[in-house]
């Protein structure tokens, strides 16, 4: 075998992998994508909710 051949079988075991990680992780990287979104969206909402001076929840 070549070097070039070599490195053509190391960079398709490297994609195998890669899908087969992202096929059988699925679940898993489903419910933290879906986590980071809502995540972001109460962080906007948050943050808005401090500039009108009510950091404190709802006690006045």
């Amino acid at each position: 075998m070549t070097t070039t051949s070599s490195s053509i079988i190391k960079k398709l075991l490297i994609l195998f992998l890669v899908f087969a990680g992202l096929h059988y992780g699925k679940d898993f990287l489903m419910s933290l994508t879906i986590g980071a979104v809502i995540a972001t969206l109460f962080y906007r909402f948050a943050n808005g909710w401090k500039e009108k001076k009510s950091s404190r929840g709802w006690q006045r």
